[in-house]
């Protein structure tokens, strides 16, 4: 189960609707259940891979690149899951292969009447810890790169 931020107040109108579309667009994304996360996703929306510049614009685009993943769903673990109003951002960790090599990811979300209407998606390797750093970190369980 994904840490979750206090529900809080939002002078958003609509935020609990907000944040349940965010979470049931964010499960549907990680069990790669593509009908789900159609539904969630407004016609006119933006997704991005600000890493490799790609930008999907629209609903079809956007299902499109995903209909033709070229091969088995990656599995997805979100850690955690905050925010208010209409911005949300996951963490989390991506194995593409099942081997257990995992990457981390964050996406962040833009809902709007219960819809995505933008999204960036950052992959990024997991690094060993920095030497210097020793002394003052507290780690965190994870595993080395």
């Amino acid at each position: 189960m994904p840490e979750t931020s206090s529900p809080g107040t939002s002078n958003h109108p609509g935020s609990a609707d907000n944040e349940q579309a965010a979470r049931a667009l964010l499960d549907a994304f990680a069990r790669f259940d593509l009908d789900t996360y159609e539904s969630l996703i407004a016609e006119d929306a933006v997704e991005r891979r600000p890493q490799t510049g790609d930008r999907f614009v629209g609903r079809a685009k956007i299902l499109g690149m995903y209909r033709h993943y070229p091969a088995d769903p990656p599995v997805v673990t979100w850690e955690r899951i905050r925010g208010s109003g209409t911005v949300f951002i996951a963490e989390g960790t991506i194995d593409y292969d099942g081997s257990g090599s995992v990457e981390r990811l964050v996406a962040v979300v833009e809902i709007r009447d219960g819809r995505m209407i933008d999204s960036n998606v950052y992959f990024a390797s997991i690094l060993d810890p920095v030497p210097y750093h020793g002394p003052w970190s507290n780690p965190d369980g994870r595993p080395a790169g």
